[in-house]
């Protein structure tokens, strides 16, 4: 017999949800202050100017972060990703194609980086300057830039009622490459990492996986095979909170299942402990935070405020 949740474990997932959707508001308010900061422009252009932009440091933490937490900034930090979601609860659009879209980004993603690497190879110095192009530290301070802030929305949104779920994020995301080289390295490197777990024989075939993926991924299909790998999984945890059965595992799932938790008479789990994980991704961002703050007076000396 499959192990259903109780009304704990029910209220913990909508908690969850519920949390990750109200982080997503808020950056998507914060999006005309943020944009350069994921602008593939100003890396582009700063690159040749022999100049590190905000951009660039954005991109090297998402690559970064990504071998430790896969695509998680897609599902809960992207401000783009955030007004996506926004629209796709009004419109409730199909599925994307993926097996017809799927290699779009990277033949845009390619020659975009091979041009990035040649300006900063023929740059002949390099040196830190995150607010090239922005002095005012904020992307959008004034009303010309309202039209760059609403044309880059409406190329970000479009793709949604033309593709499917989170057609921009499939088609021309320039951000996603980073992350999806990371999770592969980090795949083949066998670094701990957050991911997806399946129990198939939990899954009662509901579709309630699939049907609540915001990437149209056919989850049902991925915890039948038990393969809960794939690039475009964001790591949302929608699929494990609709499963009614506990088929799905994610973050803490699984302390929910024991037969002597929060949960009586339920079939036991193996306990599988997200700690190992944790302390690598605290002692990793501990170094990076020291030597950031290590140099932080050169910064200011050289770019103050």
């Amino acid at each position: 017999m499959a192990p259903f949740p109780c009304r704990s474990h029910t209220g913990i997932m909508k908690s969850r949800q519920k949390i990750r959707k109200i982080i997503q508001f808020l950056s998507f308010l914060l999006f005309p202050v943020t944009l350069n900061y994921f602008s593939p422009y100003l890396i582009l252009a700063g690159g040749f100017m022999g100049f590190v932009t905000a951009s660039a440091l954005t991109f090297g933490a998402l690559f970064f972060f990504s071998l430790f937490v896969g695509r998680l900034f897609c599902s809960w930090l992207c401000p783009a990703g955030a007004a996506m979601d926004l629209l796709e609860e009004r419109i409730h659009p199909r599925r994307a194609p993926l097996n017809r879209v799927r290699y779009v980004k990277f033949v845009i993603w390619a020659p975009w980086l091979g041009a990035i690497a040649a300006g900063y190879l023929s740059a002949e110095s390099l040196s830190l300057n995150p607010w090239f192009f922005f002095e005012s530290r904020v992307s959008v301070d004034e009303p010309a830039r309202y039209v760059i802030y609403y044309g880059v929305l409406f190329l970000l949104l479009v793709g949604t009622p033309l593709f499917g779920r989170r057609g921009s994020c499939h088609l021309f995301c320039w951000m996603s490459p980073f992350m999806i080289l990371g999770k592969t390295l980090s795949r083949l490197a066998k670094l701990p990492r957050l991911r997806l777990r399946a129990r198939g024989a939990a899954c009662l075939s509901c579709g309630a996986c699939t049907k609540n993926c915001p990437m149209g991924l056919n989850v049902q299909g991925m915890v039948a095979s038990d393969r809960m790998e794939h690039r475009d999984c964001i790591l949302c945890g929608e699929c494990a909170d609709a499963c009614p059965s506990g088929a799905i595992l994610f973050f803490g799932n699984n302390y929910l299942y024991r037969a002597k938790g929060l949960c009586k008479n339920r079939m036991a789990m193996k306990k599988i402990s997200p700690l190992p994980l944790i302390r690598w991704v605290i002692l990793i961002s501990l170094l990076v935070l020291t030597t950031v703050l290590g140099r932080l007076h050169q910064i200011v000396k050289l770019y103050p405020p």
